[in-house]
């Protein structure tokens, strides 16, 4: 016997670091992350879901209970969605089920809104809890499906993060040099950005990786980058402590270690204290410190039991169990190592397995059960010929994985040929489609253009005929009775008597008057039709303006004829406009409705303010009015004829004409509503 106890303290330190190596592969793999997307359910079923949900159960977290009761009077908005992502993310450190369950109703609340950053938010923080569960290909659907819609987006930021999470599933899935291709895509997007934080979980995640294929040289120096862009992650801290274990530097292992574990006991991190403290439990054990290993493995199984970890449970067990083994209390060992190998199978963890069948072997040689030991040796063969054929296994699918996808992409890219030689025909028939068109129409256009120019031409013409039409009727003909009344005048100046004079003047007066109002209705019309009339809108008081110029004119004129004229207006009313033209407007019509009333008629002029702030502006008579068939025509250049007042006073032929056109450069419209025989009323609103 004393034989075999030489030879098993001989073997004790290969053992252990087979033990320290098969639980980091195992531990590597744990600390992994990724994402995932929720099938949709009806809106209505949702949005009842969450207003259940809204009133949540106390955790006894005092950070969490404060986001809870926030939650459970927050408005359905991208601002509750962000509540229940920490609250999930804060979750995700003890408590799986519950993570789950938070990140879910963030989905929910995602998918009503259709906020498309919170889904990506969402299946990051999902795939922390799906990992680390092992749930990998639902991962990974999750993860590329969030993927294709970022980049399909053309969302650079979320692209590179949905990368890294890829790659973590592939690390978990032991898929390396997939992994390693989408660290390092996404090592590309972050680089360009200059995003820091991303970068430094990047290096961590190919330190990991490194670590994990024995690669310690890389595995270091992507750590300590990680570590150095942020040294209070006590992630990052782990990951470098790791590949100095796999490089048996244990003291500086144990260093960061130490920083870690401080810093996830100070964010309630109980996932990461867990992982700690094994990693503490097995550096001990390579340095031969039992009481170290004891005192660490028994918290670390504390932890993991409380978070439900039992892949990390079942490697404190082991590690209990090798130091009973080496204290010589072999019953006690055993029963740790069933325990684990118990743990193993049940969640069939081929590694964990077959390190307790090699413990178990050297306790039954220790205890001279020489026929068990054969048969662990079997159960240890038959271990590892599983774990070599899920190795093949894993290399096989990410070999078919990769050829898939390259048949996939050539395929892709045959397809985006065949279509763009179909787009580019499309292209040539649209094109030269269109282009018959554009000249089919450039043709119509310039027949239009001509007949339009035809047109005015005639309309010109018209004008210019009616203009000087005008000029003969209105001017030559009052310009030659004046001429001849002065000859009268002249020739009986020594035989009439005053009182005669004096009528034969005033008729004069009139007439010049007459020509007057007619000179300037005709340059504000020709100016108008010449687009040389100033149009400056600006904000004045029309009573003002009209008490300043026009009205006493006015009061004279119907004074004189015997005509009453009532104004009725407030004290002040403020429009917008070209003062000049519409007080030009008022005096024409003013004039107009004195002209053709009859002594003793009556012309009224008023102001009314309405409810929304414009002003009705109306100038109403009691005189020969017009029918039907004269307002049809009244403001048609063509049927224009001069008309005399009722006391033969000279019409104007272009006074009306003249209004509207002033009105019309205001987009105001002259409105006239006439009866004959008894007056006409004209307004319009400013």
């Amino acid at each position: 016997m004393s034989n075999i106890y030489r030879s098993f303290g001989q073997s004790v330190k290969k053992s252990l670091f087979t033990l320290n190596f098969t639980l980091l592969l195992l531990l590597s793999l744990l600390l992994t992350v990724g994402c995932n997307f929720s099938i949709s359910k009806d809106k209505t079923q949702i949005e009842k879901e969450i207003i259940t949900n809204s009133i949540n159960v106390l955790s006894g977290n005092e950070i969490i209970d404060s986001l809870l009761k926030v939650i459970s009077t927050a408005q359905l908005d991208t601002n509750l969605a962000h509540l229940y992502y920490e609250v999930a993310e804060l979750y995700e450190n003890y408590d799986f089920s519950n993570a789950k369950k938070y990140y879910q109703m963030m989905e929910n609340i995602c998918d009503i809104l259709k906020w498309d950053q919170g889904y990506y938010m969402y299946a990051t923080g999902y795939s922390h809890v799906l990992i680390r569960q092992g749930v990998l290909d639902s991962a990974l659907i999750i993860n590329t499906r969030a993927l294709e819609k970022a980049k399909k987006e053309n969302n650079k930021l979320w692209t590179g993060k949905l990368l890294y999470s890829l790659g973590n599933v592939y690390l978990t899935k032991q898929w390396f040099e997939t992994s390693l291709k989408h660290y390092m895509d996404a090592l590309e997007y972050f680089e360009s950005v200059d995003n820091l934080e991303r970068l430094s979980a990047i290096y961590n995640q190919l330190c990991m990786l490194y670590t994990n294929i024995d690669a310690v040289e890389k595995s270091i120096a992507y750590g300590k980058k990680a570590v150095e862009i942020n040294p209070n992650d006590p992630y990052y801290l782990y990951g470098l402590a790791r590949a100095f274990t796999v490089s048996r530097q244990y003291n500086k292992a144990n260093d960061y270690l130490m920083e870690s574990l401080e810093l996830a006991n100070q964010e309630n991190n109980f996932y990461l204290v867990g992982v700690n403290y094994y990693s503490l439990s097995e550096n001990a054990m390579m340095n031969f410190d039992l009481n170290k290993a004891e005192e660490f493995a028994t918290k670390s199984l504390q932890i993991n039991m409380e978070i439900d970890n039992m892949s990390a449970y079942a490697g404190g067990l082991s590690i209990l169990g090798k130091v009973e083994e080496l204290r010589g209390n072999f019953e006690v060992a055993e029963k740790y190592v069933k325990e684990a190998l118990q743990i193993a199978i049940e969640f069939d963890i081929t590694i964990g397995k077959e390190y307790c069948y090699t413990l178990l072997s050297e306790l039954s040689v220790a205890q001279g059960r020489y026929k068990e030991h054969i048969k662990y040796l079997k159960e240890i063969d038959h271990a590892k010929s599983t774990t070599a054929r899920i190795t093949a296994l894993k290399a096989a699918e990410e070999m078919e994985a990769k050829y898939e996808s390259e048949k996939k992409k050539n395929e892709i890219e045959r397809q985006h040929n065949i279509i763009k030689a179909q787009q580019i025909q499309q292209r040539l028939f649209i094109g030269g489609f269109v282009l018959c068109v554009l000249l089919l129409f450039s043709l119509w256009y310039m027949l239009i253009l001509r007949n339009r120019k035809n047109k005015a031409l005639e309309e010109l013409n018209i004008t210019k005929d009616n203009f000087f039409s005008i000029i003969s009727h209105d001017l030559k003909n009052p310009a030659l009775a004046q001429r001849n009344a002065l000859q009268i005048l002249v020739d009986n100046i020594g035989q009439w008597d005053e009182q005669t004079l004096k009528k034969y003047l005033t008729s004069l007066l009139r007439s010049a008057e007459g020509q007057v109002d007619l000179l300037f209705n005709l340059l504000n019309w020709a100016q108008i039709q010449a687009g040389r009339m100033p149009f400056l809108p600006v904000s004045f008081d029309l009573v003002s303006e009209i008490r300043k110029t026009d009205l006493v004119l006015l009061q004279d004129m119907a004074k004189q004829k015997g005509v009453t004229l009532n104004v009725r207006m407030p004290k002040t009313a403020l429009v917008t406009g070209d003062s000049n033209m519409i007080s030009t407007t008022i005096r024409n019509l003013l004039s107009n409705s004195i002209k053709f009333t009859q002594p003793l008629g009556k012309v009224t002029f008023s102001i009314v303010k309405k409810d929304n702030g414009e002003h009705i502006v109306t100038i109403s008579d009691t005189g020969i009015g017009m029918s039907e068939e004269q307002i049809q025509k009244l403001f048609d250049l063509n049927y224009q004829i001069s008309k005399r007042g009722t006391v033969g006073e000279q019409g104007m032929g272009l006074g009306l004409i003249v209004c509207k056109d002033l009105l019309d450069k205001h987009h105001v419209r002259l409105q006239v509503k006439s009866k004959i025989n008894k007056g006409s009323c004209f307004w319009f609103v400013i």
